[in-house]
């Protein structure tokens, strides 16, 4: 059963992988870079290359993380590379024509993911543990970051 498991997590990064190369593929092809979806909302299709990339990089380091047994496993990693992508979106998007700062909102991400990591530090008897857990959770929102602003080849670079 915990080989059928792997697989399928296998299976879907394999999946995403090739849906980001879907998005990329597809990135120019709509008129202005953008994608009209059903009943006229807008979306940008460099953001949904963003966020495919976060997810499959975020997924990557959470299974192997998964893999070796270890906390902080898929689902977390995904889940912190998305927010951190979506929300350096969000950012990107609320400043655009006006003189707002951008580093607000990424200063902020900084921020709540040091509350995470600092959640998976445990100090007992015996030392110290989850410092890995903690500086894994924060490069994994560094890459979310990195992906939600544009800067794939730093994301792709940093996650291996």
């Amino acid at each position: 059963m915990k080989k059928v498991f792997k697989m399928n997590k296998i299976m879907l990064i394999v999946g995403l992988v090739l849906i980001g190369l879907l998005c990329v593929a597809c990135a120019g092809k709509a008129p202005g870079n953008d994608i009209v979806l059903k009943g006229g909302v807008m979306v940008w299709s460099v953001d949904v290359l963003s966020i495919v990339l976060a997810t499959v990089l975020g997924g990557a380091i959470g299974l192997e993380r998964e893999l070796s047994g270890k906390a902080a496993g898929l689902r977390t990693n995904v889940l912190i590379c998305l927010g951190a992508a979506v929300f350096t979106i969000i950012s990107k998007r609320m400043v655009e024509g006006t003189d707002g700062s951008l580093v607000r909102i990424a200063a902020q991400i900084v921020t709540g993911v040091g509350f995470l990591g600092a959640g998976a530090v445990i100090q007992d008897r015996r030392g110290v543990h989850g410092l890995t857990t903690a500086a894994t959770i924060w490069l994994v929102a560094s890459i979310g970051m990195a992906c939600g602003a544009g800067f794939y080849k730093l994301a792709c670079i940093s996650s291996f």
